[in-house]
């Protein structure tokens, strides 16, 4: 999962980029390179929580100010990380719910004690996705105020 975008910019790329270095840096991210014209910073590529701020679950960012605009590229390599988890978990939870189910049928052939557990294979395969849909775009949304502070403050 990539997000890229470029909006036009005619300030002080120095500005610019201290903008994203004071948001950046305190949530743990580490500067690359930095040049005149572009910045590149890596994050900590950690498991995002339902707390967290939405920028950490971003494992690269890279600013470039070309002739009039800034282009911002990034990876959201956390996001990426928690969705392989949420994924693990998903089909863990499955196989945990047809060997409970096995036991339980065969014990009892009653089908309304199996209720509960069939509603789990239909809710969290939902859920999950929803979820992670909702986190991609807080950081798509953050993105954008960031960059958009990075233009305002850079001038």
């Amino acid at each position: 999962m990539n997000f890229e975008k470029t909006i036009a910019f005619e300030g002080d790329f120095t500005k610019a980029a201290d903008t994203l270095k004071n948001t950046l840096l305190p949530l743990g991210f580490q500067v690359l390179n930095i040049y005149d014209n572009s910045i590149e910073l890596e994050g900590t590529n950690s498991f995002m929580s339902q707390d967290s701020d939405p920028l950490r679950g971003i494992s690269w960012i890279h600013v470039q100010k070309t002739n009039e605009s800034l282009i911002l590229k990034a990876e959201l390599g956390g996001l990426k990380k928690t969705a392989k988890l949420l994924t693990y978990i998903i089909i863990a939870g499955m196989i945990i719910n047809v060997i409970v189910l096995g036991i339980i049928f065969s014990r009892q052939r009653s089908p309304v004690h199996i209720i509960p557990f069939l509603a789990s294979f239909i809710v969290v395969p939902i859920v999950i996705p929803l979820t992670l849909k909702s986190r991609k775009n807080q950081i798509f949304k953050s993105l954008d105020t960031l960059l958009n502070n990075m233009v305002v403050l850079g001038k």
